[in-house]
């Protein structure tokens, strides 16, 4: 049976990216994502049979217990970044950024694995990518 990954946040920069790689590696990937900064990054592998999306909100409990569902582990990259988007959405920042990451660290009990991905404070794409894709290989 194929892996399912979670990846919040996978329409984002380094989401997106991260969604190629777990699909061309085989895994079956789901992505919840608000869509709040678009979604065209996705655009190519929306037609691929081991691809999922689900358009929701991780501070919305029934998209998170919708897009856990059968899920292996989870790369989460959810977040509002940046100074000028944080200082525009400042409640929602402090929202997404802190008190829905609290929530999904809860869930984490519902997955096969037990393996929660949190990556936001490696400091590029390329060291975000390698340390999931690592952690995914430890698990096999």
């Amino acid at each position: 049976m194929t892996k399912k990954i979670l990846v919040t946040g996978g329409a984002g920069y380094i989401g997106s990216v991260l969604v190629r790689q777990l699909l061309d590696k085989g895994y079956f990937v789901r992505v919840l994502d608000s869509l709040k900064f678009g979604g065209d990054a996705l655009y190519d592998v929306s037609q691929n049979p081991n691809f999922e999306f689900i358009k929701g909100d991780i501070r919305n409990s029934d998209d998170l217990e919708k897009s856990m569902k059968d899920i292996y582990a989870v790369a989460h990259l959810a977040a509002i970044v940046g100074d000028p988007a944080c200082k525009k959405f400042a409640d929602e920042a402090l929202e997404v950024n802190g008190s829905a990451s609290k929530i999904l660290s809860w869930l984490q009990k519902k997955l096969v694995s037990g393996a929660l991905f949190l990556p936001q404070h490696v400091q590029t794409m390329e060291k975000c990518q390698i340390q999931i894709l690592l952690s995914l290989k430890l698990l096999n």
